[in-house]
């Protein structure tokens, strides 16, 4: 049996907005990092979200001896895209990257005098598909 698709004749004025219907596909890319946290030894390096094209990620640290501590932030290849010394007692530091559209591996790296934590983020762009019809009166 064969399948048929239902058309209803509407009334003659709207039969052609009905049957002249427009589609839209809007691409909205988005990024998917992985939803890791680390946390060792009193620090958390999560991603908190995408808004406006911008990649946010919160690093927090607690820096008990108030030694001095780099943040590093790398890519894959090496390029380090972010380094900062502090002396704070406590490191809590939003980093904001532009979203390239590109898969790429960030690497969060914290160093001080006793350890070295490491955390990477595979980020991985998503294509969301929006399919509207917009059905005019003629």
């Amino acid at each position: 049996m064969k399948k048929q698709l239902f058309v209803a004749r509407p009334v003659k004025r709207y039969s052609a907005a009905l049957l002249t219907s427009l589609i839209l596909i809007v691409g909205i890319f988005d990024a998917k990092a992985t939803d890791k946290v680390e946390k060792a030894n009193n620090t958390t390096i999560s991603y908190v979200g995408l808004q406006n094209s911008i990649l946010t990620f919160n690093v927090n640290y607690l820096n008990e001896t108030e030694d001095r501590v780099v943040l590093e932030l790398s890519d894959e290849r090496g390029d380090v895209l972010y380094r900062r010394v502090y002396k704070d007692k406590e490191v809590n530091k939003n980093i904001y990257l532009k979203n390239s559209g590109d898969k790429w591996r960030l690497t969060f790296t914290i160093r001080s005098a006793k350890e070295t934590i490491t955390q990477k983020f595979d980020i991985e762009p998503q294509v969301s598909v929006v399919l509207e019809n917009v059905v005019t009166p003629m």
